[in-house]
């Protein structure tokens, strides 16, 4: 068994006039992939020309400020390639669920109640998402998650599943969408910590902060400038098909359509045949395609999901010619 683990942090503010999206993102990878990832980061963070006296935010480090000020751009860019590698290096497969914010608050009252937030919607999409991408991996494989503490949506420290009534709004999120899920059976435990105490959600941080930057620049027409490299190297991590929802105003709609809510307003024009909205479900993943370059996609499996499946095939081979033997 892998042992696999998703890291989510959450990227945007609902309450920023700013900020025109807010979702969720991170990385799934075996327990033993997760600790190479550990070792690596703390040696970078910790090496004499960089020497970080906190942990790695990327808002701080974008903007130079707290621990990143005065530091020169020669500095900084090459403390960012070197964490950028290790995800790559690792092939970390990302995952992530991006909520446009103005297509959330155009939707009725009503409709928003349902969702909740746009952090419920996204962290409920990643936890599908999540799901769905451990049994592509193996129908054996289960998946636990860990999200960044966050008191205002309630990702809060973990209870148990007998001790929800207690629990943060999350944790009881995590357990309904396992409970209901065809796939659910995929979803392991639920659990809470912050980046401090946590190094894959720092890389998990560096994700979602990517692609709510990417989505701020593809909003403008035409987009100022191609894809970052950094996000680049990071879509590629873990195989050519990296799990990413976009969820604007076709998107919110349709699962309003789809999850049967009480108040259907705005869905008329949602039809399931239609081949332009076929095509539309997909462009959150091929804008980011298109940008990133699909010249550069390597295969669809990480090599340690490759790794796995050689060491079970030989396992295999071994018993069965143990038992012709007798």
């Amino acid at each position: 068994m892998l042992s696999l683990t998703a890291y989510f942090d959450e990227s945007g503010d609902s309450e920023d006039p700013v900020k025109n999206f807010m979702g969720l993102a991170g990385f799934i990878a075996p327990a033993d992939v997760w600790k190479q990832v550990e070792r690596g980061w703390d040696e970078v963070v910790n090496d004499a020309e960089f020497a970080l006296t906190e942990y790695f935010h990327m808002k701080d480090f974008a903007a130079s400020q707290g621990q990143f000020v005065g530091w020169e751009k020669t500095r900084k860019d090459k403390l960012h390639q070197a964490l950028i590698a290790i995800p790559v290096k690792a092939e970390l497969v990302p995952v992530a669920a991006i909520v446009h914010l103005k297509s959330f608050n155009d939707l009725t009252e009503s409709q928003r109640t349902t969702f909740k937030s746009a952090y419920t919607l996204s962290a409920q999409e990643c936890i599908g998402l999540a799901s769905i991408k451990a049994t592509i991996l193996a129908s054996s494989e289960r998946v636990s998650m860990v999200f960044a503490r966050q008191e205002t949506y309630g990702a809060l420290e973990p209870r148990g599943p007998n001790n929800l009534d207690q629990a943060g709004d999350l944790e009881n999120l995590f357990y309904a969408v396992k409970r209901l899920l065809p796939h659910g059976q995929a979803i392991g435990s639920y659990g809470a910590s912050t980046p401090q105490r946590s190094i894959p959600l720092q890389a998990a941080d560096m994700l979602a902060w990517e692609l709510t930057k990417e989505f701020e620049t593809i909003l403008q027409d035409p987009p100022p400038r191609p894809m970052r490299k950094s996000l680049r190297e990071l879509l590629r991590a873990g195989g050519n098909a990296p799990l990413i929802r976009l969820f604007d105003r076709y998107h919110l709609l349709r699962v309003v359509k789809q999850s049967g809510f009480p108040d259907q307003t705005g869905t008329e024009g949602i039809d399931e045949s239609s081949i332009p909205q076929m095509m539309h479900r997909r462009i959150a993943q091929d804008l980011l395609f298109e940008r990133r370059g699909y010249s550069s996609e390597p295969n669809y499996f990480p090599k340690w999901f490759k790794d796995e499946t050689m060491r079970l095939l030989n396992e295999e081979i071994t018993r069965t010619r143990g038992i012709r033997s007798r």
